[in-house]
């Protein structure tokens, strides 16, 4: 009955979720793997299977169902074993879509009536325990069904009673409410919970409605289960009497159950003869129908003369339309050239304003200082002051650089690929490391959340820019005395930089992503242009990530980032 249930199962599975992303080969098999399996041809079940997987250029999706097909077709025909490694195999091949996921469910809840049937209890157990909260399982009542009742007999197995009769009791509930000849195979073995518990009349009883259950279903092979059930049970209690007649009265169940299988052999080979009779009816009409074809064939050479023609005027048409189509697309490449062109001397005059208002002032500075300690006159201690402040000032500017550089880089398309992962905590610490004398000038602290272990799919330069200047902006607006904290929500799986500063205006909130070369002053009249920030949320959109801020002005910022998979390019 298991395995009827589970071949229906996975019928109406296939069907349900056959769509137009399946291949044509794929269709095509499926079509003729359901029509013969139906019929239990299954030398010819076995042929497409064969042909299908020998084919060396099958998609990932179409491995996975071709493997799958042949786990079922195995299991039904008692090959369990072999079952079970196809159905392994089929696993192997998922591919991550939304169908893909669905028959990988699929194939765990056969895998565990698989393993259960060869008395794997432990992976039984633990297919079942994957899936069984799934909506897949609690959509199928058959399903359900076998999975509660697979956990229920591993916690029997486990000595742990209550569990198992809990189980049972919910497999029974859906039973009741849309299977209820399914009750049989729950109440035999809720019976052996409750003689091993030594309450011998609930087991009994338990036994007896499950008896009257399979004569309402005419369900034999239940009915003989149940039987055997009985026979364990009055064995253990010491009622060995009743147990013999038990065995006798099974005995004559399974002679009816060969006389039953006989019958229906019998019926088979009738449906046999009938279907041979109709093919002959059909050949008959098949040559009335070639005779009919010979009349139509003039008529169909006119269609086909007037399908020609309509053909030609189409090709016309098609050629007049694709020469119209390359020439908007050279009109539209000339316009893109263009644009890129002033783009690239937009860049130019960015750089030039950037360099000759950032690198100046400390240049001159640390002429003047030069100069003037030549000449002695400046104090050691007014030397060793301005010299802090200018080194301040040159790594502020070495910073507003890189930025410089990498934005340029991005501007110009300048891409890697990679799939490399980096460790965000030890990031963070660089960072730390790298911006301490700020931290100290400010004296602010950096409060690093991330879990030690925590890793992203991103290369570790590019995570360390993204870190540098969300930190670097954090700490430029933040107020004296104050903490930086740099956490992650791995329910949401993001990362947050959040600081007590200045904030941002509400105004200047929807434009913050915007490219900008506009001067922006710190707290501690640090200079910036806003180029960090346009340059992390490229790295990250081009990443597959988003980037956002939330902030309230004079209280403080945060910005939240996350990436939501392997990295599409990466700009160094």
């Amino acid at each position: 009955m298991i395995k009827k249930a589970l071949l229906v199962f996975f019928l109406f599975a296939t069907n349900t979720i056959l769509s137009q992303e399946f291949t044509q080969r794929l269709r095509v098999f499926n079509r003729h793997f359901i029509d013969n399996i139906k019929i239990q041809q299954h030398d010819s079940v076995s042929f497409y299977l064969r042909i299908f997987l020998a084919n060396d250029d099958l998609t990932p999706y179409e491995s996975q169902m071709g493997y799958f097909n042949q786990g079922v077709f195995l299991n039904s025909i008692a090959r369990t074993k072999e079952a079970i490694i196809s159905y392994e195999k089929s696993l192997s091949f998922s591919t991550g879509s939304e169908k893909s996921i669905r028959n990988g469910k699929i194939c765990k809840c056969n895998l565990s009536d698989a393993y259960f049937t060869e008395k794997n209890y432990e992976k039984a157990h633990f297919y079942a325990q994957s899936i069984i909260n799934e909506p897949v399982v609690l959509k199928d009542p058959n399903s359900y069904i076998n999975l509660y009742t697979i956990t229920g007999y591993y916690n029997f197995l486990k000595l742990e009673y209550d569990k198992s009769l809990h189980n049972y009791d919910l497999a029974e509930k859906k039973a009741k409410k849309e299977m209820p000849c399914k009750l049989p195979e729950i109440y035999l073995k809720r019976a052996k919970v409750y003689s091993r518990i030594n309450n011998f009349y609930k087991a009994k009883k338990t036994i007896d409605q499950s008896l009257k259950i399979c004569d309402s279903c005419n369900d034999n092979n239940a009915r003989i289960n149940s039987l055997k059930a009985l026979r364990e049970i009055l064995t253990e209690n010491g009622k060995y009497e009743e147990a013999n007649a038990i065995f006798n009265k099974v005995d004559e169940l399974y002679k009816t159950d060969e006389i039953r299988v006989r019958n229906k052999k019998v019926d088979s080979l009738e449906t046999i003869f009938k279907t041979k009779l109709k093919e002959a009816q059909n050949i008959s009409l098949k040559k009335t129908n070639i005779q009919k074809e010979k009349e139509n064939k003039t008529q169909r050479l006119i269609i086909l003369a007037t399908i020609i023609g309509i053909f030609i005027l189409g090709l016309l048409l098609f050629y007049v339309i694709k020469l119209s189509k390359k020439e908007k697309e050279s009109n539209h490449l000339l316009t893109k050239q263009k644009l890129d062109l002033e783009r690239l001397n937009l860049l130019n005059q960015k750089i030039f304003s950037v360099i000759s208002h950032d690198f100046k002032g400390p240049m001159i500075n640390l002429e003047l200082l030069l100069k003037l300690d030549a000449k002695k006159m400046v104090s050691e201690a007014e030397y060793t002051l301005q010299k802090q402040k200018l080194s301040n000032d040159l790594t502020q500017a070495n910073l507003i650089m890189d930025n410089l550089l990498g934005w340029a880089k991005n501007e110009l398309r300048i891409t890697v690929n990679t799939s490399q992962e980096a460790n965000t905590y030890e990031a963070c610490e660089a960072i730390n490391k790298q911006l301490n004398y700020i931290f100290e000038e400010k004296n602010i602290s950096l409060i690093n959340e991330i879990p030690k272990d925590n890793s992203i799919s991103i290369s570790q330069d590019v995570l360390l820019i993204i870190f540098r200047n969300l930190i670097s902006n954090a700490l430029k607006f933040s107020f004296k005395d104050n903490d930086i904290i740099v956490s992650f929500n791995k329910n949401t799986n993001t990362y947050s930089v959040q600081d007590f500063g200045t904030g941002i205006p509400k105004n200047q909130l929807q434009k913050i992503f915007h490219t900008q070369t506009e001067a922006t002053v710190g707290t501690n009249n640090e200079i910036g242009f806003g180029l960090g920030l346009n340059f992390v949320h490229e790295i990250i959109k081009q990443n597959n990530g988003t980037i956002w801020i939330e902030s309230i002005e004079n209280e403080g910022t945060i910005v939240y980032f996350k990436i939501n998979g392997n990295p599409l390019t990466d700009n160094l």
